[in-house]
């Protein structure tokens, strides 16, 4: 008797009815830390820029499109009181496009150059206090992203390897709330300063552990 109405009752249970309940179970991906500050920075720098340049009876248009990408993830360090040094790795990729288009009474005659790269590597930051629950950050060291180049142009294509140094610019947090100066989490964006057409875009999630 107790199996005829046992299984029944299983198979209800097992299946997708209004009888069966659905339970979302709420998981936090908990970061180890090995003292002072850990947690991710993340930066991004764009570039979308056109111009052209005008010479008797020609110009060229230059068109740049780029993208670079470069995530951090500190783990910290067990002497951080000392050292005001979070240790970690960082890891991103680059990719930009360059059109050069050459305009004369004949026609147009295009140059398209491309980059690929990628890397990844040891890092570390400094992270020191300037008061008002605000603090400087800043990373120590940069990454090698390594790739390829190519151009086209003519109907002819040149390929060849290339390396980049790469690294985030130093930045300000504020912790968000005053009673936890032990959080840091915010984003900033920015004008790059270096280059026309150019943007910074940096956000940071950090917590002082113990």
């Amino acid at each position: 008797m107790g199996n005829f109405i046992g299984f029944p009752v299983e198979v209800l249970l097992r299946s997708n009815i209004h009888l069966s309940k659905s339970l979302v179970v709420p998981i936090k991906d908990w970061q180890g830390c090995d003292g002072g500050w850990g947690g991710t920075v993340s930066y991004t720098r764009t570039v979308h820029h056109i111009e052209t340049t005008s010479y008797p009876g020609e110009s060229t248009t230059y068109a740049v499109n780029a993208t670079q990408q470069v995530d951090a993830s500190l783990r910290g360090d067990p002497n951080y009181g000392m050292t005001s040094v979070s240790h970690g790795e960082a890891s991103g990729e680059s990719v930009g496009s360059e059109l050069d288009t050459l305009h004369t009474a004949l026609g147009d005659a295009p140059t398209q150059r491309t980059d690929n790269l990628s890397g990844s590597g040891n890092v570390d930051f400094t992270i020191a206090a300037l008061g008002q629950n605000t603090y400087s950050i800043q990373m120590v060291g940069p990454v090698t992203f390594t790739g390829q180049h190519t151009e086209v142009a003519s109907g002819s294509v040149q390929q060849s390897d290339i390396a980049s140094i790469v690294g985030i610019p130093p930045f300000k947090a504020t912790a968000a709330d005053r009673n936890r100066p032990d959080l840091l989490q915010g984003d900033s964006t920015s004008p790059d300063p270096s280059t026309p057409g150019g943007q910074i875009e940096i956000s940071w999630d950090l917590a002082m552990c113990k």
